[in-house]
């Protein structure tokens, strides 16, 4: 609950403009917990970490377009901080990593998404959806832009998560990659996507593929690849396709022009 108080008629100074913002509410009586605004100590807790896998994904700024009425590209970052142990006096001892590549936990992507170019890495990408976890890309319900948007008549673009060259998605054994409709996953060329043993990638109606000149597609045993339509792939040139025994892809690729 906010509950701001406007009978002072908003004259002083700040102090009495805002009350505090409870967590939850336990047995009939606010409780003070991680969401209390009372301290940022309380921010993070031990074992509790910043990256990825965390509530708020690191992510970059992206930069709002005027004249194409659009916001650019959310760059994703392999930074991760993990609270190891926390003293008495407030002291934290924390675990950084630059190369954190990993989604640990449900996640839920939208947007124009991509990993930074492998030229500033100096070396290859591995993005990795592990074991049981579920990367879903869907239409963001957070307002983008001025205007509807001419695809998905709503005030967000098409979410599109693009692999770039040298690049690699890895969805692992029992994870699962679903594509929602007005998504996609884009493969550009030097990109490949790696299903391994047991793993999915799931598109609803309207999800779909575009694997550009020079991609390469690998499905493990007991892989899939499905798609509600299977005509939602988009195929260029020279595209490698492997599938293992028992691995199964049921689309019908659309050659590009």
């Amino acid at each position: 609950k906010i509950d701001v108080g406007f009978s002072h008629g908003n004259s002083d100074s700040g102090g009495r403009e805002h009350q505090e913002l409870w967590g939850e509410r336990i047995n009939g009586e606010n409780q003070l917990t991680i969401a209390n605004t009372g301290d940022e100590n309380d921010g993070y807790q031990v074992g509790e970490e910043l990256s990825l896998s965390s509530l708020s994904p690191v992510v970059s700024y992206p930069v709002y377009d005027v004249r194409k009425d659009e916001l650019d590209f959310y760059v994703l970052s392999g930074i991760r901080v993990q609270v190891l142990e926390e003293e008495e006096s407030g002291t934290m001892s924390l675990d950084i990593q630059l190369d954190d590549w990993n989604i640990r936990e449900d996640q839920r992507f939208c947007g124009r998404i991509l990993l930074p170019s492998v030229e500033r890495m100096d070396d290859t990408v591995e993005f990795r959806i592990t074991r049981g976890s579920t990367l879903s890309l869907e239409v963001s319900g957070t307002p983008q832009r001025r205007m509807p948007h001419p695809v998905t008549e709503t005030f967000a673009p098409p979410t599109e998560l693009v692999i770039g060259s040298g690049q690699t998605l890895i969805v692992e054994r029992r994870a699962t990659l679903k594509i929602d409709e007005f998504s996609a996953l884009i493969l550009e060329p030097g990109a490949s996507l790696v299903v391994e043993r047991g793993g999915r990638v799931e598109a609803a109606e309207g999800g779909g593929i575009i694997m550009e000149s020079g991609t390469s597609v690998s499905v493990g045993r007991f892989g899939r690849i499905m798609f509600e339509s299977p005509g939602n792939v988009s195929l260029g040139e020279n595209v490698s396709i492997r599938k293992e025994f028992l691995g199964r892809i049921n689309w019908e690729p659309t050659p590009q022009p």
